[in-house]
């Protein structure tokens, strides 16, 4: 992987923030955040995500927390134990590395689009 890179869900506005100047968890704990980020005034009140190292099929950054899909299968991306996972209505811990790779797509994410995994 590249330099770790992270955005968040700020719940209070309801909206994703990337923020290009955190490259490491720290970053969004340090006392001057407000320095490094110009939207992302404390660490309270955003979920945070990081980019999981791959791409999609039109090279669009995967991170945790999007909806990715191939034909009609859809699955949700999250990070536990290490790892990168894809979470579907097949299986749950299916690694994203090897879930429809070179093929998949990301279609959303779990905070903009909840609806996409209605009924998985």
């Amino acid at each position: 992987m590249e330099k770790d890179e992270y955005r968040a869900w700020d719940e209070k506005e309801n909206r994703m923030e990337y923020c290009p100047g955190v490259k490491r968890m720290e970053d969004w704990l340090s006392p001057d955040i407000n320095a490094l980020i110009k939207h992302c005034q404390k660490y309270e009140g955003y979920i945070l995500m990081q980019y999981t190292g791959l791409n999609d099929k039109n090279d669009r950054k995967i991170w945790d927390g999007d909806i990715i899909g191939y034909y009609d299968a859809i699955g949700e991306v999250y990070f536990e134990d290490g790892a990168f996972l894809v979470r579907d209505d097949h299986c749950e811990g299916d690694l994203l590395s090897d879930w429809m790779a070179g093929e998949r797509l990301v279609i959303g994410n779990i905070y903009e689009n909840p609806e996409l995994l209605e009924g998985n």
